[in-house]
């Protein structure tokens, strides 16, 4: 790249729930496609090669492999890579009952909290 101790930028966060309040694990990033320098102490932005399909493929199978190891080691995923059913694998559950509750329902296909039909039976009514 040629730039003297490039910075890059970024901000994400890790969001549980979807908007119905079921198991919806996915994560919000937002990447800057430039890097950050320092120039004459002050901060100077710098546009970055864009990155070309292989890099991008390379990239990804690396960051698969290291989140599957990751999920292995955690007790998430058999060596198969099949989802292991330990949702005790995080303090979270056991710290908040509610969202242990929530979690089997979800994944059960069930509303977690009130009377209300499941989902599968309200899939049943709306086909009708």
């Amino acid at each position: 790249m040629g730039i003297k101790d490039p910075l890059p930028g970024s901000i994400g966060f890790t969001q549980r729930w979807g908007s119905a309040l079921n198991l919806n694990p996915h994560l919000h990033i937002l990447c800057l496609d430039c890097v950050f320098t320092l120039v004459k102490d002050a901060s100077k932005f710098q546009n970055v090669e864009t990155l070309t399909d292989d890099d991008t493929e390379n990239l990804l199978i690396n960051i698969t492999t290291k989140i599957l190891k990751h999920l292995r080691r955690k007790g998430y995923l058999n060596k198969e890579g099949k989802v292991v059913d330990n949702p005790l694998a995080d303090g979270l559950f056991t710290d908040h009952e509610s969202l242990a509750q929530a979690t089997v329902s979800s994944i059960a296909g069930k509303i977690a909290f009130g009377p209300m039909l499941t989902l599968r039976e309200l899939k049943l009514l709306a086909s009708r």
